[in-house]
């Protein structure tokens, strides 16, 4: 990369070993090079502060001098992509952009002004910019599309699953109106007719749960292996999504057996 003395600062580039380009310093300036960590290791030294020093040289002479400072390694890239090897090289001739530190509030202001003054210094060259944090944003773009599908559909799903959960529940007490009717005759409490009949329904989201979680920790790393810097999935989540699968079902089924556990069972005796 071909940088000016003031790249580090404005990027906010942490600086671990050695120092930044300085203009007070001609050699730095002929013959500087600035390495990140990456390269570092690349090039086949065990530290920064080994690297310090060191000559690199190059057949197109490029990037070739002395290494006089490394940064921490950073990500240009999303984080779909490794770190790779970067070199700084005093250039500021050989750059094609300018990178501007400004307060949020002076954009409008900032550009107009930039605008102007492109205009009379490069009249017939178009003024073309971009904002640093978009350009990151924009390296996500297909992720976020992904989880607003994927949101949407578990949306639809849940929807669609509720009411159905609710038909087969409503279903179930028209069948067994008698069943509980005589239950309750016999001295059965709401609460255990509701733990009778909810328990079917819960044993029947513990084997969807059983069979969808493998699946869907299998899926999710082999997407997750996409990305260079990736996170492992916490166990936490499952436990989260079955604990609300599983309350979920008792609400719906809890609705509609308590209220048939609450009717006189004369009633429900004389159902047809």
């Amino acid at each position: 990369m071909a940088v000016d003395e003031n790249y580090l600062d404005v990027l906010g580039l942490q600086l671990i070993a050695g120092r930044g380009f300085d203009r007070q310093r001609e050699k730095d300036l002929n013959d500087g090079l600035i390495l990140n960590e990456q390269a570092v290791f690349d090039f086949g030294w065990t530290s920064p502060e080994e690297a310090i020093g060191k000559r690199i040289t190059s057949p197109s002479r490029s990037p070739e001098g002395e290494v006089i400072g490394v940064v921490k390694d950073y990500h240009q890239l999303g984080l779909q992509q490794k770190i790779g090897s970067m070199t700084m090289d005093y250039a500021p001739q050989n750059s094609y952009l300018y990178a501007i530190k400004y307060k949020a509030a002076d954009t409008e202001q900032l550009i107009s002004s930039l605008n102007d003054l492109w205009i009379k210094t490069f009249p017939g060259y178009d003024f073309d910019y971009f904002f640093l944090d978009q350009d990151f944003e924009n390296q996500y773009q297909a992720e976020a599309r992904l989880a607003n599908v994927f949101a949407v559909f578990a949306s639809i799903t849940m929807v669609i699953a509720m009411i159905g959960l609710l038909g087969l529940v409503s279903f179930m007490v028209v069948a067994r109106t008698k069943e509980i009717g005589v239950r309750k005759i016999l001295g059965a409490d709401v609460f255990s007719i509701t733990r009778l009949l909810s328990k079917e329904f819960v044993w029947l989201v513990l084997v969807a749960i059983a069979i969808a979680f493998p699946i869907t920790w299998y899926l999710a790393n082999e997407w997750l292996k996409t990305f260079a810097f990736r996170m492992t999935i916490n166990p936490l989540l499952f436990v989260g999504t079955m604990t609300l699968a599983l309350t979920i079902t008792l609400g719906i089924v809890s609705l509609q057996t308590i209220k048939a556990a609450l009717a006189d069972p004369v009633k429900s005796l004389r159902y047809e």
